[in-house]
């Protein structure tokens, strides 16, 4: 009973891969971000007596809260480095591949009058490490 954890999803090697280089994405996008809000703070603050930065926000004339107001945008802005779209691309391309397999003439079976079955998507995948 201890060691019933349920059951595993089982990854494929290259989604494993794609979800370190994800992360790698986001922790380059945070040491961006944390670059230019400091830049931002730096280069505000070597001026005098600035007045309100944002006309409608009078209390951004503080250069550490401009900073983390850049912080922010920064992460808006460079946001796109991180490619959600390509889990979405895979997806259908397993799916894709998935209605292929399953429709193909070779792979029918005329004794049982049976078609090839796929009940998972990363079926595509390991088959290229078939011997």
């Amino acid at each position: 009973m201890l060691n019933n954890g349920g059951p595993r999803y089982k990854r494929s090697a290259l989604e494993r891969q794609m979800n370190v280089d994800v992360v790698w994405c986001v922790v380059i996008l945070l040491v961006l971000c944390v670059v230019g809000a400091v830049g931002c703070k730096l280069w505000l603050s070597s001026y005098e007596d600035v007045g309100p930065l944002v006309p409608f926000l009078p209390f951004t004339n503080d250069p550490a809260i401009e900073g983390v107001l850049a912080f922010w945008t920064f992460i808006i802005i460079l946001q796109v480095m991180i490619p959600l779209s390509l889990y979405v691309t895979l997806e259908m391309t397993k799916l894709i591949q998935v209605y292929h397999i399953h429709h193909d003439v070779d792979l029918f079976d005329p004794k049982t009058n049976k078609r090839i079955e796929c009940r998972a998507l990363n079926i595509p995948e390991e088959l290229g490490q078939v011997i």
